[in-house]
């Protein structure tokens, strides 16, 4: 589909965007590196899920690595990027830059998100795994949490915020704290992804999800995002209201008309992207 205009080391472009009917496919796309985060790769990824966002005919997307590994974490050959006097004000600020930027576009895309997982997702570059709505893993990937044990910092690129959610905190802090490689079979018993398929099988697997996601209206599926997400921090009763004034909105737009039109007449519905 398009290649943006940030560069890989071998002068190709650092993210490719793709197209599979009404999916699309982001590819980050430093293999040599396995994807090991830089300015390149995340302006890039920031972009391309920007050109996703625009793109009306869009109901899907899918975020994978090319080559054997889906994200190294940060690119740390160079030293810390950054503005800054020291480390500390370096890593801060590529965080604020490029980092939790890319992230929160991921997250606040308005249409399902699937991570398809290949090799290794380390570090930072497991956090950007997990910020899919659904993850989905080859048998040989590996969930890695690097920071406390291995480089003396905290987990990032929502580490802390996603791992409690899936995990638990027990799991969340075991794995944080032991850097212990997570196998994509484990994280499926843990519930921290929703399949394991044979590497030669993962992208076919994440583009039936993302066709089967993408059929359904893409504003049903933004609210019910946002409900799960806040139940934990919600009392029931604010959450019962909460569903409440979703389902107001649901209810009263042209896509539930279009769902009960479809219903009563024995067919399957049309949805829109809302």
């Amino acid at each position: 589909m398009t290649a943006n205009a940030h560069l890989n080391d071998a002068g190709e472009p650092a993210v490719i965007l793709e197209a599979v009917d009404a999916v699309r496919i982001i590819r980050l796309n430093r293999p040599g590196q396995l994807n090991a985060m830089n300015p390149a790769l995340m302006n890039g990824l920031i972009e391309a899920v920007a050109e996703v966002a625009a793109d009306r005919e869009a109901r899907a997307l899918i975020l994978t690595g090319s080559g054997r590994g889906f994200c190294a974490g940060a690119d740390l050959v160079d030293g810390v990027p950054g503005e800054g006097d020291t480390p500390g004000d370096r890593t801060r600020s590529s965080m604020m830059r490029v980092f939790n930027p890319a992230v929160l576009a991921l997250y606040d895309l308005d249409m399902p998100v699937i991570t398809a997982v290949n090799g290794i997702a380390a570090g930072g570059g497991a956090g950007l795994a997990m910020v899919g709505d659904l993850i989905i893993a080859g048998e040989s990937a590996q969930f890695i949490q690097v920071f406390v044990p291995n480089l003396g910092l905290v987990p990032d690129v929502s580490s802390t915020w996603n791992l409690p959610r899936r995990l638990g905190r027990s799991r969340a802090l075991g794995l944080a704290m032991l850097g212990s490689r997570l196998g994509a079979r484990q994280a499926l018993d843990w519930g921290l992804i929703w399949d394991c398929v044979a590497d030669d099988k993962l992208m076919d697997r994440a583009v039936e999800l993302a066709r089967h996601c993408g059929a359904s209206p893409t504003g049903a599926f933004r609210a019910t995002r946002r409900l799960i997400d806040s139940a934990s921090e919600n009392t029931l009763a604010e959450q019962l209201q909460a569903e409440a004034d979703a389902q107001r909105i649901r209810a009263n737009s042209p896509n539930f008309a279009e769902g009960v039109r479809a219903f009563q007449e024995k067919r399957k519905p049309e949805f829109t992207r809302d």
